[in-house]
């Protein structure tokens, strides 16, 4: 049975352009500065433009109107693309065109490459034809290759290598980048997750268990919570798909028990593995209580 993708996680937080400069960067400034752009940036009307508009939007002038603020040119254009990611429709080439002037002034900073990166996979997983998805695509894993290759082994930069193949490549080239990170950083929540992930995907149900478990779920809070029932849906999946059948059903049922108590924790999941097993292996133990939970699998 294949893994039930998890709602709320298609598009990662580390991995999101709102929210990276503290994890794709390289030393700069103060983090008040990276505050100060912001307040900047949210007061302007820039965030409004269509992408037409951002074509034509004169960069000289952005950068001299910010220039009080201590961050380098190129890294105020870089932020400037990372703010307008997720908020101007069809704006891959609009951004590419902010990036490309970063690159300009700094054709060597891996942090910009990591961020353009970034934007191209964006802009790929939204794109409206399997064409224009796979030239995107291609050019995301060229720029994180090109910043790879001007930081190696950093672990946010393997992290997102790790994002694009498990979205564009394969799972098996996912896993080897996300097993290097962890040599690198072996407290990374995020990438145990995805390595988990990934050998459930690719059906080595034991090593998938295991890896699971070692999933630090304290780290898990707030917004990202549901990953601790995501960890235990995909663990009985794969404990049922290793004929594990008892220790499946254990998972699933602490997993109802779970929604029985707070039925707005299943929301944040698609829960087709759930729901097969209810319905199908475990009908008889679990096919009532799921089909008063009152939920549609996805």
């Amino acid at each position: 049975m294949a893994r039930s993708p998890v709602l709320s996680g298609r598009i990662d937080a580390r991995d999101r352009a709102r929210q990276r400069h503290r994890h794709d960067r390289a030393p700069q400034p103060e983090a008040d500065a990276y505050a100060a752009i912001e307040t900047w940036l949210q007061a302007s009307t820039i965030g409004e433009l269509t992408a037409t508009a951002l074509m034509r939007l004169n960069l000289d002038d952005y950068l001299r109107d910010t220039h009080r603020i201590d961050l380098s040119a190129s890294e105020r254009l870089r932020h400037l693309a990372v703010y307008l990611e997720g908020l101007v429709a069809d704006g891959a080439a609009a951004l590419d065109r902010i990036y490309e002037a970063a690159v300009r002034l700094d054709p060597d900073g891996p942090s910009i490459w990591h961020s353009r990166g970034i934007t191209a996979k964006y802009f790929a997983s939204i794109a409206k034809s399997q064409a224009e998805r796979e030239r995107l695509a291609q050019r995301a894993r060229k720029f994180l290759k090109r910043a790879d290759a001007l930081l190696p082994d950093d672990a946010d930069i393997l992290y997102s290598l790790g994002k694009w193949q498990d979205a564009f490549g394969s799972k098996s080239a996912a896993l080897e980048c996300f097993d290097r990170l962890l040599v690198l950083e072996p407290t990374h929540g995020s990438a145990r997750l995805c390595r988990a992930y990934a050998l459930h995907d690719l059906g080595r149900w034991q090593d998938a268990i295991q890896a699971y478990d070692e999933v630090p779920l304290e780290q898990f809070t707030g917004s990202r919570a549901y990953v601790a029932d995501a960890v235990l849906m995909n663990r009985g999946d794969c404990k049922l798909m290793s004929r594990d059948r008892n220790g499946a059903l254990a998972e699933f049922r602490r997993l109802m028990d779970r929604f029985e108590k707070e039925p707005h924790r299943a929301a944040a999941l698609e829960l087709r593995n759930l729901e097969s097993a209810c319905l199908g292996e475990f009908a008889s133990e679990l096919r009532e209580r799921w089909l008063a939970l009152g939920v549609t699998a996805r």
